[in-house]
C-alpha cells in the first residue's frame, strides 16, 4: 500500500508492506514509527499537504509575533533613548 512520509516540508509517496497502530513496515523492510519528531505518515496525499501548510503556518504565525515583539522592543529603546 503507498503512503505519503512527510520530513519537514518534503512530501515522499513510500511503499508499505504492514501497518500497526503506531508504526509501518516499508518495502525495503525497514520499520519506522508513524510519528515521530522528524516524520509523519499520512494515508493520502492531500493529508501530507495539509499537514506541511500547517507546519508551515505555524512557523510563519511565530516568525510575525517575534517581529512584532522585536519591532516593539526597539521603538521602545528609541523611545527611552530618544533615537529617531
Amino acid at each position: 500500500m503507498i503512503k505519503y512520509k512527510t520530513i519537514f516540508a518534503r512530501i515522499e509517496e513510500v511503499e508499505v508492506i504492514k501497518e500497526t497502530d503506531k508504526s509501518v513496515t516499508l518495502a525495503n523492510g525497514s520499520r519506522a514509527n508513524k510519528q515521530n519528531s522528524y516524520e509523519k505518515y499520512f494515508d493520502t496525499h492531500e493529508e501530507a499537504v495539509a499537514h506541511v501548510i500547517s507546519i508551515a503556518q505555524q512557523k510563519v504565525d511565530k516568525s510575525k509575533r517575534e517581529l512584532a515583539y522585536y519591532e516593539k522592543e526597539l521603538s521602545d529603546l528609541k523611545a527611552k533613548y530618544n533615537i529617531k
